[in-house]
């Protein structure tokens, strides 16, 4: 028996269902956005540097805490997309919005678990070092904004489990771009317009990018109707 064209191509993307092609199409936001989020720890890292060996040091001494309470939330937050794939492979549609929501408010609740247990490992974990201050001034303000790390996994879980990648990338890399300027004019500062801000500068620089990047996806996602976008043209939602 013959299979028809609607049959073999996927719902995900114009590319056969399972092909080598559609799982490139697939992973290549997910593996893009690593790729950006490793960048932008390094290039934190290479412009502390450049500040001053104790601004790096904090950082780094910190960053190994802090993925502790980013990993796990980040993970949870990624389960989404299974069931986002779920119905849309069903064609059931109209529930997978009730799953990003739920996944939306984990992320803002799971604030009133990470900041208390912040606050309780973070004075034992610093406490007597070298980078003492600088470490925990880093942590402080990187847990104030956890939950900015799961929401932004969620919401990319409903374009990425639907098939429209395109927008995902496109929000992806101003976002690194907006911490890299960022991270180069409050951290090392411009002479005679910004001060150098140090680890405070790192801290503004990840809070307002990572923010930027959770407010695009989230203006689509809400002002998505009978699943076609108002905000954007269509370019961004054509099949990857």
């Amino acid at each position: 028996m013959s299979i028809s064209r609607s049959e073999k191509t996927s719902t995900l993307s114009r590319y056969p269902v399972a092909s080598l092609r559609e799982l490139v199409v697939l992973a290549f936001p997910i593996i893009l956005t690593l790729i950006c989020i490793n960048l932008a720890s390094f290039c934190d890292r290479l412009f502390f540097a450049r500040y001053s060996l104790e601004a790096f040091e904090g950082c780094v001494s910190a960053c190994c805490l802090i993925m502790l309470f980013q990993i796990p939330c980040v993970r949870l937050a990624s389960i989404a997309q299974v069931f986002v794939g779920q119905k849309k492979g069903e064609g059931n549609s109209a529930k997978i919005g009730q799953y990003i929501w739920q996944m939306i408010w984990f992320s803002l609740l799971s604030l009133s678990l990470t900041l208390p247990l912040s606050a309780l490992i973070g004075p034992l974990y610093f406490s007597g070092t070298v980078v003492q201050e600088l470490g925990w001034t880093y942590f402080k303000g990187m847990m104030c904004a956890n939950f900015l790390l799961p929401l932004g996994a969620a919401l990319s879980s409903f374009f990425i489990g639907i098939g429209r990648t395109r927008f995902v990338v496109c929000a992806i890399m101003v976002a690194l771009f907006l911490h890299l300027a960022l991270d180069w004019m409050l951290i090392l500062g411009i002479k005679g317009f910004i001060h150098p801000l140090g680890i405070l500068g790192g801290i503004i620089a990840n809070i307002v990018s990572q923010s930027m990047f959770c407010l695009l996806l989230f203006l689509v996602f809400f002002k998505l109707k009978l699943g076609r976008p108002v905000l954007l043209p269509e370019f961004f939602f054509k099949k990857n």
